[in-house]
């Protein structure tokens, strides 16, 4: 038998490992509680709604080996529910090292290869964002079972909306400013298109679809791989006179004016591209924005995995939940999607188109102001060079140029015997340089003109001097006087003239001009 003391160390031993033991346990299960998510997060976007989200640059996808070689890129809500789900995980702590990639869905309206939340119960992804309500939970899955068995959701809706149609604006005009009964019979006859196996389909085969619009015609795929779509909007393009047409089209408002809008993009194998059906003629009814046809809306919902496999669904739910009750970015992502739904736009997306012209135009006008200011600075630096300059009494001899006129010149002598050019009148050398500029700018007008033209067209502006401005025609005949007269005195003015060009002529006409008649 072992002695005592050995025997309760062995006690104590066994006790200390059992403790340890139960530590690391707990510490383990505390751990993964608190990091108990996927890595990555694999959220999967709808595109069928323009604002919810939209291919920018489509994924790389290896279908042999169910890869995703490089993920796409995305915009719209979906793409800012990542950005926020990535920034939560961040911020909290919760796990930093966790990514959230977006995967592109492919059951959207296709056949039974590939039915509604088909992504979320084959564990492609884990998170569904899309124009999908929360009554879509209750849809039957390909073997008769409610998908909500295996698809659960945020309680924490979006987005609301309701059901609109696509039609021709023809036919919308004939359900135009009709009273109540005469709206009710027209919708009546009208041809309608639903989708199968969605909740617009199940509100149609309600008791009030049936007895408001008992013509509707359930569109599936044409094969199991098809898009449902597809077979309604082939059907919706037909001609009128064609039994297998419809004349609308019926789904989620904010769906129809993605088809109204943009089309269908082309980046995917199984649906048939399509161009914006504005561009031909389509419109949406009713036709104003927050009109549905049952007067009902739906919420919608992010929907993630009820039973997933490795991780806990309750604290995906959680993450998602928390992160769509954080109201700032949440409102006005709800504003932009129903600017979007409704046709309006906020101001500054209404001016954004607008930038680029708007900023050219302000560069042009820059451009063009200093151009103007350029060509006057070099009009005035001109004039300053050709302004008649009182002669030098120092020089011998002076020439003076006459502005534009070419080469006509006064030679003014300063020798003893003669006159002085220096006893003329400041006023007088205005008055000449006043008429220099006359006769420059006329010349500049009228560079063509005889000589007998640039006489008429001199004489013209003197008589309208004159009536218009007195005291400048008074100048001017002061001008002509003293030339007059300063050629019978001792100063010989005018024998230097040049008077190759005919302004030349006709200002040398106009200054020696009879005056007498003139009072």
């Amino acid at each position: 038998m072992l002695p005592l003391r050995t025997r309760v160390n062995r006690i104590k031993d066994g006790a200390i490992l059992i403790l340890v033991c139960l530590i690391c346990i707990f510490s383990a299960s505390s751990a993964f509680s608190q990091t108990n998510l996927p890595n990555p997060i694999r959220l999967g976007i709808r595109t069928a709604a323009f604002p919810i989200g939209h291919v920018l640059v489509p994924e790389d996808y290896d279908v042999a080996t169910n890869r995703i070689i490089k993920p796409g890129e995305y915009d719209g809500f979906c793409n800012l529910l990542k950005q926020k789900l990535e920034s939560y995980l961040n911020l909290k702590g919760i796990h930093p090292n966790i990514t959230v990639v977006p995967v592109n869905i492919e059951n959207q309206y296709r056949g039974k290869g590939y039915p509604r939340f088909d992504g979320l119960v084959t564990n492609k992804i884990d998170i569904e964002c899309g124009p999908n309500s929360l009554s879509s939970l209750k849809l039957l899955d390909t073997k008769g079972k409610p998908i909500e068995d295996k698809v659960d959701y945020a309680p924490v809706s979006f987005y609301r909306t309701g059901i609109k149609l696509l039609l021709k604006e023809d036919e919308a005009k004939k359900l135009d400013n009709q009273n109540e009964i005469e709206l009710e019979n027209r919708l009546r006859a009208l041809k309608i298109g639903v989708i199968q196996r969605t909740t617009t389909l199940q509100q149609f085969e309600s008791d009030k679809g049936r007895r408001f619009y008992p013509n509707y015609i359930p569109f599936d795929a044409k094969d199991e791989r098809g898009d449902a779509r597809d077979s309604a909007l082939d059907a919706l393009e037909l001609p009128a006179s064609d039994q297998n047409s419809i004349q609308a089209f019926a789904s989620d408002a904010v769906i129809l004016r993605t088809l109204l809008k943009e089309g269908v993009e082309d980046n995917l194998p199984y649906r048939k591209y399509r161009k914006p059906y504005e561009l031909r003629g389509y419109t949406l009814f009713p036709r104003k924005p927050g009109d549905y046809l049952f007067g009902e809306t739906e919420n919608y919902i992010i929907a993630i995995q009820r039973k997933p496999g490795g991780y806990s669904a309750d604290k995906l739910k959680k993450l998602i939940t928390d992160v769509l009750k954080q109201k700032k970015w949440v409102v006005n992502a709800q504003k932009e999607i129903e600017n979007y739904e409704f046709g309006t736009i906020s101001l500054f997306e209404r001016w954004k188109g607008f930038l680029p012209y708007l900023l050219y135009s302000c560069i042009a006008a820059v451009i063009v102001f200093f151009i103007v200011v350029f060509i006057k600075r070099k009009k005035e630096k001109n004039k300053d060079m050709v302004s008649p300059q009182p002669p030098s009494s120092s020089s011998g001899q002076s020439n003076y140029k006459f502005g534009s006129v070419q080469n006509l010149q006064i030679n003014e002598r300063g020798s003893s015997g003669t006159q002085n050019n220096n006893n003329l009148q400041p006023e007088i050398w205005e008055t000449l340089n006043d008429f220099k500029q006359i006769v420059a700018d006329l010349q500049q007008k009228y560079p063509r003109a005889s000589e007998q033209q640039a006489t008429t067209i001199i004489d013209a502006e003197f008589e309208e001097i004159r009536h218009n401005q007195p005291q400048r025609g008074q100048n001017l005949l002061s001008l002509k006087r003293l030339w007059n007269g300063v050629k019978k005195g001792s100063l010989k003015v005018g024998e230097h003239f040049a008077e190759e060009t005919p302004w030349g002529k006709a200002a040398i006409g106009f200054l020696e001009g009879v005056t007498d008649d003139i009072t």
